[in-house]
C-alpha cells in the first residue's frame, strides 16, 4: 500500500577522508601568501632561472596533490573495512602515548620548517649552481621534491586522521591502518603512564602495528567492554625466540640461550655492512657515477622492499604462531654474481658512458643490500592462510612443502616452495602447537609428519 511507512535506511557514518571548503579556503590562502612573498625574488632572476624554478615547485606541488589524494583513498579504504564507530578517544601519536595537542602542533610547526628549508635548499642550488641541469643535480633537486612533497602530505595527515584513534566494529582504526579484531596479537594495559592500552596487531596491508592509546579513567569500562566483546576469541599465539627477548633479558641469562650466536653474528654482519658502505661512499671505484648512484641504489632496495612487503602481506591473515627465520643462503648463489657483474661492468665502460655508470652503481647498491638481508633472522609467522618472513615474503599454504622437521632435538623448521627455503626454529614449549598447525595446514600432512624427528 502506498500509505503504508518504510523504514528509514541506515545513513552511512560520513567519512573523514575528504576535505571541507573551508580547508580548500585556508590552503589557498596559503598558496596565496606564499605567492605574494616569492613573487617578487622569482621575477627578478634571468628567465631561465624563473623557468627552472617554476618547473621544480610545479613538480612539488603535483606530487604532494597525488600523494595527499593517494592517502585520503587509503583512510577510506580503512574506514570501509573498520565499519561503524563504537567509541573515539582523542589521541595525537601512536607511539607515544603521552603526546598532547601542544606536542601536535610543535611537530606540526616543526614539519614546515622542515619542508621550507627543503624546497629553499633545492630553489638556491637550481638558481646558482654552475649547471644545475646536470644529472647529479637534478637527481638531488628530485629527491628533494618527493621528501618535501611526502613531509607536506604528512602534515595533511597530522590535521585530518591522526588526532583520535576509533573502536569500531570491526576493528581498531587509526590514521591510515585498521587493526581486525581477529588480527589483533596481544593486549595489555599499562598503568605506568596513566592509564594506557597498548595493542599489537596486523594491519589491513600485513605489516604489524602497535599502538599505545591513552584511556581516561571513565572511559576504561567502556573501552574493556568493547575488547571482551569483539577481541577475546583472538587467535591464541604463542611466540618464539626474537631479538627483543634478549634485549630484556640480563646478560648472564641471554649469553645462555641457543639462539645468542645467530643474533650477536647478525650484529657483527651488520656492523660490517655499516662500514663497508661508509667505505663505499668515499670512493669505492674512483668513478663519480658510479659511487653516487651506489646510494641510490640502497635506497631504491629499502623502497622496493617496503612497497613488496605492504604488497604480499594483505592475504595472509591472522597470525597463528610466531617463530624466528630466515631466508636460505642458495639464492644468494644468484645475488652476489649479479652484483658482481654490476660492479665489473660499471668499473670497464663506465669512464667512457656516464649512464652506464650511474645504471651499474645503482644495481650494486641495490643487489647488496638484498645479499646482507640473508644474512640476518627475521620474524617468521604461520598465519591463517601461509607463511610471512618479515620484510620478505609471503608464501601461501597450498604453495608450500616441508623439507625437515626435527621436532625431538633442535628444532629446526624447513619450508621450501620450488627451489626457495626459508629456515625457521621452534623452541621446545611451542613444538606441539606448531605440528598440529603442520598437519592442519599443510596439503601433505603424512609427509611432513614421517620427517618429523
Amino acid at each position: 500500500m502506498s500509505g503504508e511507512l518504510k523504514p528509514a535506511a541506515a545513513q552511512p557514518e560520513p567519512t573523514e577522508a575528504r576535505f571541507s571548503i573551508r580547508a580548500l579556503f585556508v590552503a589557498t590562502g596559503v598558496v596565496a601568501v606564499i605567492a605574494a612573498v616569492v613573487g617578487p625574488l622569482v621575477r627578478s632572476l634571468q628567465p631561465d632561472a624563473q623557468l627552472r624554478l617554476l618547473i621544480a615547485w610545479g613538480a612539488w606541488l603535483a606530487a604532494t596533490i597525488v600523494w595527499i589524494g593517494y592517502q585520503a583513498r587509503e583512510r577510506a579504504s580503512a574506514e570501509c573495512s573498520a565499519g561503524k564507530s563504537l567509541l573515539r578517544l582523542p589521541m595525537f601519536d601512536e607511539k607515544l602515548a603521552s603526546a598532547s595537542p601542544e606536542r601536535r602542533w610543535i611537530n606540526f610547526g616543526g614539519a614546515i620548517l622542515l619542508t621550507l628549508l627543503l624546497l629553499t635548499t633545492m630553489s638556491h642550488s637550481l638558481v646558482n649552481s654552475p649547471n644545475p641541469l646536470e644529472k647529479f643535480n637534478l637527481l638531488d633537486a628530485a629527491f628533494t621534491i618527493l621528501f618535501a612533497a611526502w613531509w607536506l602530505a604528512r602534515l595533511v595527515s597530522i590535521c585530518m586522521w591522526r588526532n583520535n584513534v576509533r573502536f569500531c566494529e570491526s576493528g581498531v582504526l587509526w590514521d591510515q591502518q585498521v587493526l581486525l579484531w581477529d588480527h589483533i596479537i596481544e593486549q595489555r594495559w599499562n598503568g605506568s603512564n596513566g592509564v594506557m592500552l597498548e595493542l599489537k596487531g596486523i594491519d589491513q596491508h600485513g605489516v604489524e602495528r602497535l599502538l599505545k592509546i591513552p584511556v581516561p579513567i571513565q572511559q576504561q569500562a567502556a573501552v574493556q567492554a568493547i575488547l571482551d566483546a569483539k577481541a577475546a576469541h583472538g587467535p591464541s599465539m604463542p611466540r618464539g625466540p626474537l631479538i627483543h627477548t634478549l634485549v630484556c633479558l640480563p646478560l648472564s641469562t641471554s649469553v645462555r640461550r641457543p639462539w645468542w650466536p645467530r643474533y650477536t653474528g647478525a650484529v657483527l654482519v651488520f656492523a660490517a655492512f655499516v662500514g663497508a658502505l661508509y667505505l663505499a661512499g668515499s670512493s669505492l671505484s674512483g668513478i663519480r657515477g658510479f659511487d653516487s648512484s651506489i646510494l641510490i641504489g640502497i635506497l631504491l632496495a629499502g623502497a622496493t622492499g617496503s612497497w613488496w612487503w605492504r604488497r604480499t602481506g594483505k592475504l595472509a591473515g591472522p597470525a597463528l604462531a610466531r617463530l624466528s627465520g630466515r631466508r636460505d643462503a642458495l639464492a644468494l648463489l644468484l645475488i652476489l654474481p649479479a652484483a658482481g657483474a654490476f660492479f665489473v661492468i660499471g668499473q670497464s665502460i663506465g669512464w667512457s658512458y656516464p649512464w652506464v655508470a650511474y645504471a651499474t652503481g645503482t644495481g650494486f647498491g641495490f643487489t647488496v643490500v638484498v645479499a646482507a638481508t640473508y644474512a640476518f633472522g627475521k620474524q617468521l609467522d604461520l598465519r591463517a592462510n601461509g607463511l610471512v618472513l618479515k620484510g620478505a615474503c609471503y608464501w601461501p599454504w597450498a604453495q608450500v612443502r616441508v623439507t625437515l622437521w626435527d621436532s625431538e632435538k633442535g628444532g629446526r623448521l624447513v619450508f621450501a616452495r620450488g627451489w626457495r627455503r626459508i629456515v625457521g626454529w621452534v623452541p621446545t614449549e611451542q613444538r606441539a602447537a606448531v605440528d598440529a598447525l603442520l598437519k592442519e595446514k599443510l596439503a601433505n600432512p603424512i609427509d611432513a609428519e614421517r620427517q618429523t624427528g
